[in-house]
């Protein structure tokens, strides 16, 4: 399958004339998320301001090769993400490290603590990060640009 995704994403680029040098499937960084990284020496392109390029393009991806995919194998789920030069790499430290520190903060003050709100990708990764930690819950709350996480500190005996 991530050879099939690789080949999709090669003919986006080549259709758009995105200039790259390569792209690499990664380990998983993100539970069962496949992640590809595109490298190019013209990354503004490929990213766009603020991300929206590289945002559009995972998603034409991903919409590609659910017709794809799936048209042949119904029971696969596509779980992939594409980066560029480590981009949404760095987004995704940052996004770590707040809910590293809004666990804390609820965790010192035995409380609620809401988070600004996020993207659905953004939301999906601090849930993931925070999934392990047994005196903490998470849950997404709030309408359209509005949603965002509320991190709940819960008494948890076990805990030391």
């Amino acid at each position: 399958m991530s050879e099939t995704i690789k080949k999709i994403i090669e003919d986006v680029l080549s259709a758009g004339q995105f200039p790259y040098d390569e792209i690499i499937l990664l380990p998983e960084e993100i539970d069962t998320i496949a992640w590809f990284q595109i490298r190019s020496n013209d990354s503004n392109r490929l990213i766009g301001k603020n991300g929206e390029t590289l945002a559009a393009i995972n998603h034409i991806v991903k919409k590609i090769a659910d017709a794809k995919i799936k048209s042949d194998d119904k029971t696969t789920s596509l779980e992939f993400f594409i980066d560029v030069n480590d981009f949404q790499k760095k987004k995704i430290d940052n996004i770590k490290t707040v809910a590293h520190m809004m666990a804390e903060r609820a965790r010192f003050f035995k409380s609620s603590v809401n988070v600004d709100p996020m993207s659905p990708f953004e939301r999906k990764i601090m849930h993931a990060y925070l999934a392990k930690q047994a005196d903490i819950q998470t849950q997404s709350e709030g309408l359209g640009p509005n949603r965002h996480i509320v991190i709940r500190f819960v008494e948890n005996k076990d805990v030391i």
